[in-house]
């Protein structure tokens, strides 16, 4: 399985990595940015993006793979401490993607993630 974690605060996003590499390769990167440019080049089982990053949020990257790689829109989930708005909130909803709510427990994680193996 192979597992993208995309959130800006390193700190959580390397422990995710690092929980979620249990079940098989998991890389942390902590830009939209990084993002794009990885979902460009390599195929992942689950992307797992934070809603709200600097300069940017999950749904942002959500609305970029649709346009870009709709192929890979099944494979994106969604988790979050916080929606900074409505329209965030309702895009997400509306998506169909996984939300996952932070903080989360180590079973929900992994259960999450064994949905997309």
């Amino acid at each position: 399985m192979r597992i993208l974690i995309v959130d800006d605060t390193v700190i959580l996003g390397a422990a995710i990595a690092r929980i979620l590499s249990r079940l098989g390769e998991a890389r942390h990167v902590a830009t939209l940015e990084e993002a794009r440019r990885l979902i460009e080049i390599e195929d992942f089982h689950l992307i797992l993006s934070d809603v709200m990053l600097d300069l940017g949020t999950g749904a942002d990257l959500h609305f970029w793979v649709a346009q870009n790689h709709p192929e890979k829109l099944g494979c994106i989930a969604f988790m979050s401490g916080g929606i900074p708005d409505y329209a965030t909130w309702e895009y997400i909803q509306k998506s169909g993607a996984p939300f996952l709510a932070k903080p989360m427990t180590l079973e929900s994680l992994v259960t999450l993630a064994t949905r997309f193996a």
